[in-house]
């Protein structure tokens, strides 16, 4: 009564659905007893097959004990007449005996038979003992041969007359006799099987049918009550989703079209579910992105985004350097990135083709050259090109470990190709407002950066060089005697000395260099990734070119402008900004009270 109050299946399944399952229960049984049946009738040809390979035996160890008998008939015959003709039977019988124990082998399946074994070794013995001393006697001296004293004194005349061969022929009869009736009794059982496989056929004509009906019957009703329970499953776990709830999932251990619905409606429910978690974690990283100041806090946010996105991959944020040269490495997460810190760009094939690029296991392409191949440690990368308006600023790398899933899905990549989009944007917009912030901290008189900047940067690049450990070189300048110049010829000629200064430090700087006003008729020039000896031979470079300056306002020339510089280098006199500073001041003052117009290193003698 529980069960029918639970599962009221005639109100779930249509007339339609119990039309063709009345239909098909039916079908089902009948074609189970034809099957049960099939398989008896051919379990009955087996063992009439089988009836029949032991009746030929029988026949072949029958027809070997008459081949035995015609052999001693024609032997015998042959020693009595001496006619020849009577060695026919007997040499045909030695050819069909071999022929005869041949199939008796086959038959038995056996390499040895017992029985034939004996029969062959009897034979032969019979034949070397008895048959053919006898025959060649009888040939070699004719109808006296028998009581010829010649043939009297041969032993195996004396075995003939011994009585020896009747004895050995029936040993074999009496050995044919027993392997006939081993065969004879195997006949006998293989018929009882026979007969009982035909009642139990019999016996299944008459009750399987009832059986199988009720079975079919039961077995509807079980499984209707099933497809109701699960169809309750699937429909209450997609009320919980419908809800909000998109961990939830139909615990469904059916194998059949239920089993296998109840299984993509999981993975639909696991889609929806990563879809919402990757929108979140993508929203978040957005909101990360609106709000960083600076490019450091964006790369933190990448890699803390990209590592809960793709959790079994390593990766790296890489960067095109200003010098468009070099691309390096400005963060990266997980275990093993296997890649290069540091690469020319066209080592990257995103970057030379301008769109990603993914290599696995299964594809054809070749790894970037800034991927590490090391033991083949791993199975699948993607380089993904920051792409903005104006230009590549870098490359997003992802790779996977040979230990992980193979499989990265198409949803994966567009996940990885959003970031890396928003990414490159984000970027973009931070080194925008970057060079707005910059316009507003130069200097209006030089067009050079202002003190503030120049410290700003140089803790900057400090932090950034000393991530790629490579040098940073500072160098500190000021006009020599700048006081005889505003004094001479006016505050407007000083103004003009200094921006003729301004315009020879700009000539020698790189792009990546930073020239900087830093106050009065004092500058600094920021040289990141140049070591001391390479930045003193640009501190007496530009000290040479400004020396040949030959400047004049109003019409009047103002004479020999010389500068006195000061070098210090980073990391080797000092790893902070404000020593560093003051290290390079200090070598500028030194090269004033060494004369003016030089340029000494800080520490140099």
């Amino acid at each position: 009564m529980t069960i029918r109050t639970k599962y009221p299946f005639w109100r779930h399944i249509s007339l339609r659905a119990q039309l063709i399952a009345g239909f098909l229960v039916p079908l089902l049984v009948v074609a189970g007893l034809s099957w049960i049946v099939s398989v008896n009738m051919q379990d009955v040809q087996q063992l009439s097959a089988e009836s029949d390979r032991v009746a030929r035996e029988i026949a072949v160890r029958k027809a070997l004990l008459k081949e035995v008998v015609d052999a001693e008939t024609g032997e015998r015959g042959f020693i009595i007449t001496g006619e020849e003709e009577f060695l026919e039977p007997y040499q045909s019988a030695k050819t069909n005996f071999s022929q005869l124990a041949n199939e008796w082998r086959e038959l038995s399946g056996a390499s040895s038979d017992p029985k034939l074994k004996e029969m062959e070794q009897l034979f032969q013995l019979w034949l070397a003992e008895i048959a053919e001393p006898a025959i060649k006697a009888r040939a070699q001296y004719g109808p006296e041969a028998i009581g010829s004293p010649e043939l009297e004194a041969n032993p195996s005349t004396a075995l003939v007359a011994s009585g020896r061969g009747k004895q050995l022929v029936d040993t074999m009869r009496a050995v044919i006799a027993e392997a006939v009736a081993e065969k004879e009794q195997q006949r006998e059982t293989i018929a009882s099987r026979v007969d009982e496989r035909m009642r139990f056929v019999a016996t299944l004509a008459i009750v399987l049918p009832v059986v199988g009906v009720g079975i079919g019957l039961v077995l509807l009703l079980l499984m209707q009550m099933g497809v109701v329970s699960s169809i309750g499953n699937l429909s209450e776990t997609a009320s919980k989703i419908e809800a909000g709830d998109l961990s939830a999932r139909v615990d469904e251990t059916r194998s059949d079209e239920i089993g296998e619905l109840a299984k993509d409606f999981n993975r639909m429910a696991a889609i929806l579910e990563l879809g919402q978690r990757e929108s979140t974690i993508l929203s978040s990283f957005q909101s990360m992105l609106v709000s960083s100041n600076d490019e450091e806090e964006t790369y933190a946010a990448a890699a803390r985004a990209l590592s809960k996105l793709f959790p079994s991959m390593s990766g790296a944020l890489y960067l095109v350097a200003s010098s468009r040269d070099l691309v390096e490495m400005a963060c990266s997460w997980g275990d093993h990135p296997q890649t290069e810190k540091w690469f020319p760009p066209e080592d990257c094939r995103a970057l030379r083709l301008g769109r990603s690029y993914r290599v696995s296991d299964d594809s054809a392409e070749l790894f970037c050259r800034h991927v590490k191949e090391d033991d083949n440690a791993i199975a699948f990368s993607l380089c993904i090109p920051l792409v903005t308006r104006d230009e590549v600023v870098g490359t997003l790398f992802l790779c996977e470990p040979t230990s992980g899933p193979s499989a990265v899905s198409a949803q994966e990549i567009a996940v990885a190709e959003t970031v890396a989009e928003r990414l490159a944007l984000a970027l973009n917009n931070l080194r925008l407002t970057e060079r707005l912030r910059r316009e507003s901290v130069r200097d209006p008189l030089t067009e050079l950066f202002n003190r503030r900047y120049l410290e700003e940067t140089l803790e900057r690049e400090i932090r950034r060089v000393s991530r790629a450990k490579k040098p940073l070189s500072l160098v500190a300048l000021d006009v020599d005697h700048f006081k005889h110049f505003n004094d001479t010829f006016g505050h407007e000629a000083g103004d003009r000395v200094l921006e003729a200064l301004a315009k020879e430090m700009v000539k020698i700087a790189r792009p990546e260099d930073v020239a900087c006003r830093y106050g009065g008729e004092e500058f600094m020039l920021i040289l990141p990734e140049v070591n001391l000896e390479m930045a003193a031979e640009r501190a007496e470079e530009l000290r040479l070119n400004i020396e040949k300056l030959q400047l004049s306002y109003g019409g009047t020339s103002l004479g020999k402008v010389t500068v006195s510089l000061g070098v210090a280098t980073f990391p080797l006199h000092s790893k902070k900004k404000d020593e560093l500073m003051r290290f390079a001041d200090n070598a500028l003052y030194e090269a004033k009270r060494q004369g003016r117009n030089k340029v000494v290193v800080y520490g140099a003698s």
